[in-house]
């Protein structure tokens, strides 16, 4: 069955008007392609939108495997970590396990005190050895973000599109998938993207995310191809389009 146009996906996400669909069509997406970051920067915020908080932090966690250094991640962590009926920022289970044991062995009096934090059976079950120890390292520099940041911090509008641009050029994002990038390869297959169904693959936002990222070249591309799929933004989209190539030359 073949995947949604991810710029359709992306533009309904940035209005804030994603549906289940949207939903389920990303969620095919990061299963093809599990080192696809927009993917599931963009699930994230579509299931906020849905009001699942649990599934959209798993995939803010897994967008910060791959990208544990992006402002938007970290962004979208403390948002969903944040318990409507407490200030205070709440710690993922996973995490909170081994300090609760720990707690309850320091008041029993044990005098196991400096034993090491076991991680938990599902985590084990789940990861291997070398991406536990990722997943630990990118957690604990999230963590201690969110300890230092404040309960009364606010961030700017979720779906709006400039800041949606700006989170994916902070994280560095290319917003075409790349097979080759996935992690595992023969566990999940490769999206069927030849070069046909990437050259169709053109909307205003994704000019304006290559645009932003500085891809000046990409992004005149798909101003011309706009220019030539809508007659009646044709001027506007050629003029944006030379603007690009102008600026293309000058990077040269």
């Amino acid at each position: 069955m073949p995947r949604a146009d991810f710029p359709t996906l992306l533009d309904r996400v940035e209005q804030g008007a994603a549906t289940a669909s949207d939903v389920s069509a990303l969620e095919q997406w990061v299963e093809a392609v599990p080192g696809h970051v927009t993917a599931h920067l963009a699930l994230a915020r579509a299931c906020e939108s849905h009001e699942r908080p649990d599934q959209a932090r798993r995939h803010w966690r897994r967008a910060a495997l791959l990208q544990p250094g992006s402002p938007a991640v970290r962004a979208g962590l403390r948002r969903t970590a944040r318990r409507p009926e407490a200030a205070s920022l709440t710690l993922p289970a996973d995490v909170l396990a081994p300090e609760r044991s720990s707690e309850t062995e320091s008041e029993t009096g044990s005098e196991t005190e400096t034993s090491p934090e076991e991680p938990s059976a599902e985590a084990v079950s789940e990861l291997s050895p070398r991406e536990q120890q990722q997943r630990r390292v990118s957690e604990r520099t999230v963590l201690q973000e969110l300890e230092a940041a404040t309960p009364e911090e606010e961030e700017s509008e979720a779906h709006d599109l400039d800041g949606l641009i700006e989170d994916l050029q902070d994280a560095r994002i290319d917003p075409v998938p790349d097979p080759d990038d996935a992690p595992d390869p023969d566990d999940a297959p490769a999206p069927d993207l030849d070069e046909a169904d990437t050259d169709d693959m053109v909307s205003p936002t994704l000019a304006r995310i290559y645009k932003a990222q500085g891809q000046h070249a990409e992004a005149a591309r798909v101003y011309h191809r706009l220019a030539e799929e809508h007659p009646a933004q044709a001027e506007e989209y050629r003029r944006q389009a030379e603007t690009m190539e102008a600026q293309a030359q000058q990077d040269e």
